[in-house]
């Protein structure tokens, strides 16, 4: 049970880091392929990308760790 909490308590974490990067740094994602498909202009495309590989990057980091389970969180 404590581990399980862990894993969503680090799963809140990677997931509001995120949100906070994307939302302080302005990158929409509609509008960044939008420019990509449309003016040719790969500006936010490229930002929106990096962002969701460090976040990949971290939560594997993360699930290497001694303590974190990668079996999914079973909701009863």
């Amino acid at each position: 049970m404590a581990l399980q909490l862990l894993d969503i308590i680090l799963a809140l974490l990677i997931g509001l880091s995120t949100g906070i990067v994307l939302q302080r740094g302005r990158i929409c994602a509609i509008t960044a392929f939008r420019n990509l498909l449309v003016i040719r202009n790969s500006g936010l495309s490229s930002n929106l990308i990096i962002t969701i590989l460090v976040e990949l990057l971290g939560y594997q980091i993360i699930e290497i760790l001694p303590g974190s389970s990668s079996t999914p969180i079973q909701i009863d």
